[in-house]
């Protein structure tokens, strides 16, 4: 299987209404006092756009190992919203053995649905197997 191909594929644009209620609770679940000082872990469940690259790439999920998931985020956008607008692009594709194991990396942009400010830029590695 050969995915080189789709490099630079992209997501759906998705907008998410974020309710307060969910802010507190992670905030809680992480003791974290203030919910607008969340870990960049809350925006993990908006993954929405991976899994529509995977499936339109036609890799199975039973194929996937989860690698590696790393945040960079403006701490300073954080301070209010109640949306967020986010997609995600296939930046590349590493193929290993002769294809039997395919290194794919994902870039996933969240943004302030409001004002299209920068709250998080995510980076997931998914290493697929491949026979």
């Amino acid at each position: 299987m050969t995915l080189q191909g789709f490099i630079g594929i992209k997501s759906s644009p998705v907008t998410l209404k974020v309710a307060s209620e969910d802010r507190a609770f992670f905030g809680q679940v992480v003791q974290e006092s203030e919910p607008s000082d969340l870990s960049p872990v809350f925006f993990t469940k908006y993954r929405k756009g991976e899994l529509e690259i995977l499936d339109k790439m036609q890799v199975p999920l039973k194929s996937i190992l989860h690698g590696e998931q790393t945040y960079h985020y403006e701490p300073a956008a954080w301070e209010s919203f109640d949306s967020i607008e986010f997609d995600s692009s296939l930046e590349s594709v590493l193929e290993k053995k002769g294809g039997s194991m395919v290194i794919l990396i994902v870039l996933t942009q969240m943004r302030n649905a409001a004002n299209q400010e920068v709250l998080v830029n995510a980076k997931s590695t998914f290493i697929v197997r491949n026979g």
